[in-house]
């Protein structure tokens, strides 16, 4: 898959090879990852964390404004998306042959986070 960017401030046309293929699965209301909502998505590696939960969120049919982003490196936890001004490629390292798993959670009706609850004694995802 190609994709085409604009780069730098006279944004010339570039073809990105190689975008970053990223699993997406969606937090329920307990926060925990859904399994049966997880999709695979290739994000261009110059889009900024903001930008990409803009994507998400539409393709995901979620609200962005009441949306968050989660990130996972295999064998790690879940970690809040801490800059959004960072871009993929920058957030990644580098490491878009990698790029992890992102979660996509979304407030409560009650306006709260779910992942923000406290969690019982059982062990989290």
């Amino acid at each position: 898959p190609r994709k085409g960017i604009c780069m730098g401030r006279d944004r010339h046309m570039q073809v990105e090879l190689y975008p970053a293929l990223v699993l997406v699965v969606v937090a329920g209301n307990d926060g925990k990852p859904v399994p049966q909502f997880s999709r695979r998505f290739f994000i261009s590696k110059q889009s900024t964390l903001d930008q990409t939960l803009l994507m998400l969120a539409e393709k995901l049919s979620k609200p962005v404004e009441r949306s968050r982003l989660w990130h996972r490196s295999k064998g790690e936890q879940w970690r809040l998306v801490p800059n959004p001004l960072l871009t993929m490629d920058e957030f990644l390292e580098g490491k878009g042959w990698d790029a992890g798993a992102f979660l996509l959670e979304t407030m409560t009706e009650d306006s709260e986070w779910p992942r923000d609850r406290p969690v019982d004694t059982e062990a989290e995802d």
